[in-house]
């Protein structure tokens, strides 16, 4: 996507061989990324070969989600936590981390935020990782899932998820995108 932003004016998005949407290079890209939005907030795969960059080791990602608090609606705003949940599959008992990469619209990692190593179970282990309100900036970001033992990456799974972030209702004047992918709120006081 970074190449077609930086080669081209226009853009046409086709499905199927049809033309769905002919407009400004942004406005494609973004129609093409977010197309299957609401697939990718809760994925599930049946079996470790398929869907899977890496060989077969007897520990694999299961299923991905989005978690809400309670109440909560769509969308997911700029304030907003949530949780995502990972199932891990394990064939055998073994101690593993997770290495969740949030990577922005043209595939560059913003960051990463591993987990703590710990001891998994035969059968399926369920791993959550809390994302706090007031960090992500409003777009895309796709969560690539990398599974680790022994500090060695035995599954990757890109986009494991994509979590759709929208802004909030402003006050003021100014209304353009606010600068950079995180976007935290940090307490500011004065004397």
């Amino acid at each position: 996507m970074t190449a077609v932003r930086s080669l081209c004016k226009r853009a046409v998005l086709l499905r199927s061989g049809k033309v769905v949407l002919d407009d400004s290079v942004e406005e494609v890209v973004r129609a093409y990324q977010t197309k299957d939005i609401e697939q990718s907030r809760h994925r599930k795969w049946k079996s470790p070969e398929k869907n899977h960059s890496d060989k077969y080791k007897g520990i694999y990602l299961k299923e991905a989600k989005i978690v809400f608090s309670k109440g909560h609606e769509e969308p997911i705003r700029v304030n907003d936590c949530f949780e995502l949940a990972f199932c891990i599959h394990s064939e055998r008992e073994a101690k593993i981390n997770l290495s969740p990469h949030y990577l922005g619209v043209g595939g560059e990692v913003l960051f990463a935020a591993p987990s703590p190593s710990c001891e998994v179970k035969r059968g399926d282990n369920w791993f959550f990782c809390h994302v706090p309100g007031d960090l992500l900036n409003d777009g895309l970001v796709s969560v690539q899932l990398m599974v680790v033992e022994n500090s060695q990456a035995i599954q990757v799974v890109n986009e494991a998820l994509v979590i759709e972030i929208q802004d909030l209702p402003r006050d003021g004047a100014w209304l353009g995108r606010w600068p950079g992918v995180i976007r935290p709120k940090f307490a500011w006081r004065t004397q």
